[in-house]
């Protein structure tokens, strides 16, 4: 468990993280509530020093609060990982020590056979055939009694590696998951990239396109309605894209109000025209105030769509697909621009 503080000091975090969060005009999202509870409880001191350099500067805002969540919190979990894969590793030096046993016990009972071979002469006596016999039955036993031992701690063992997997997959896909969203963040989309030019480089014939999209006005969003409703409109656009995907495709909280989508089996006209679905969708979507409850319209999203040339580097599509983002933003925004 990565916090271990009672309920009563998670309380007391808490009455001090809230007039952190209103002094600083700070959206009290769970990035910059886990941020402020790392600096109130002291635990993180990189963290707790970049908080403090921002504060002196006047440069704490959201998306300041979000940098140190990835440059002093995210890597946490990769440390957790660490830790799990050094466990793995005890455990599976255990099997190896187990598997070691059992070729000795293997080798003692060879040796004990080959030494009752050599007793077993032409004109040997009944006693000394019994005596022979008895000796072989009882290091047969022996290495028996020594395997069920082992058997049921390598059984132990598999139970424990297997626990130490699920744990170390967790552990990697919260590394990788935005906790706005449940997206994927934006090391979980270069790995995914990453991974599809590798296999196009390899033989598939898949073509591979990269959506970029970015929420129109956003600013004016949280100034107008406040930061929790930014969030809220920031988790709708999330549900309507991951809404509209399937297969192997891949979307992802590329930072802020930023949002990217891979799709890998999707050729050009058909990435433009899954971007101007998820640009119709989330134009019509109604979304409720926090204050009057009462639903507003009119968030609109400008995307930018390129599709993978077969030679340029993953840097290199999500540079054109981002200037394509731009120009649909220059353009006069909620509109699709197709990357030349």
């Amino acid at each position: 468990m990565l916090y271990k503080e009672s309920r009563d000091l998670s309380a007391e975090c808490l009455r001090m993280v809230l007039p952190i969060i209103s002094r600083n005009g700070l959206a009290a999202n769970p990035v910059n509530y886990t941020v402020c509870y790392e600096y109130v409880t002291g635990i993180n001191p990189k963290l707790k020093q970049a908080f403090d350099d921002l504060v002196s500067k006047d440069e704490l805002d959201d998306h300041a609060m979000e940098q140190l969540y990835l440059l002093h919190v995210s890597p946490c979990n990769i440390d957790h990982i660490q830790s799990v894969e050094d466990q793995m590793g005890a455990v599976l030096t255990d099997v190896s020590e187990s598997v070691r046993e059992a070729n000795n016990q293997a080798s003692f009972l060879n040796s004990s056979i080959s030494n009752c071979r050599e007793r077993l002469a032409p004109n040997i006596t009944m006693d000394e055939l019994r005596s022979v016999v008895d000796g072989l039955a009882s290091d047969t036993h022996s290495v028996k009694m020594a395997n069920e031992m082992l058997q049921s701690q390598l059984s132990a063992t598999m139970r424990e590696v297997e626990d130490l997997r699920q744990e170390l997959d967790k552990a990697r896909m919260e590394a990788l998951t935005d906790p706005l969203t449940g997206l994927i963040n934006r090391k979980g989309l270069a790995d995914a990239l990453e991974q599809a030019l590798a296999e196009y480089a390899h033989g598939s014939p898949q073509p591979i396109c990269l959506l970029m999209l970015d929420i129109d006005r956003f600013k004016n969003v949280n100034d107008n309605y406040g930061h929790l409703f930014g969030d809220k409109v920031i988790r709708m656009v999330a549900k309507t894209i991951a809404d509209n995907i399937k297969g192997k495709d891949t979307a992802a909280r590329y930072g802020g109000e930023e949002f990217a989508v891979l799709l890998r089996g999707t050729h050009l006209a058909g990435a433009e025209s899954l971007a101007e679905t998820m640009r119709l969708a989330i134009g019509r979507g109604k979304i409720k105030r926090l204050d009057t409850g009462g639903s507003i319209g009119n968030v609109t999203i400008s995307i930018g769509v390129a599709c993978h040339d077969g030679r340029e580097s993953a840097l290199d599509l999500i540079g054109r697909a981002d200037a394509a983002l731009y120009a649909s933003k220059e353009s006069g925004r909620n509109r699709v621009t197709v990357a030349p």
